[in-house]
């Protein structure tokens, strides 16, 4: 539990140790800090991101199907013309 440090401050006398400290240190750091505990514990939890994306599925693909067409046109056209400049480089190459 949370204690009220202007009770303890006048009962300090002199400065901790740098071993002392070292020592509370190293016994606590792999305990969670948890306020609940009698003992010290320095370690932090992990914290965690993550972001999303929210959508509507039916209302994404009915914006979105006329721009999958075009791109399917433009990509069906492309294609055809990469093959027929192969095809017309095949019969070059073969004369």
């Amino acid at each position: 539990y949370p204690l009220a440090v202007q009770d303890f401050v006048s009962k300090v006398t002199e400065e901790p140790k740098d071993a002392d400290l070292q020592k509370l240190f190293e016994e606590g750091r792999t305990r969670l800090a948890n306020p609940a505990f009698p003992v010290s514990g320095f370690m932090q939890p992990h914290k965690v991101a993550f972001q999303y994306v929210k959508a509507e599925l039916g209302e994404t693909l009915s914006k979105s199907k006329g721009l999958f067409a075009d791109n399917w046109r433009i990509t069906c056209v492309r294609l055809a013309a990469v093959q027929d400049r192969a095809k017309r480089r095949c019969k070059l190459n073969n004369k």
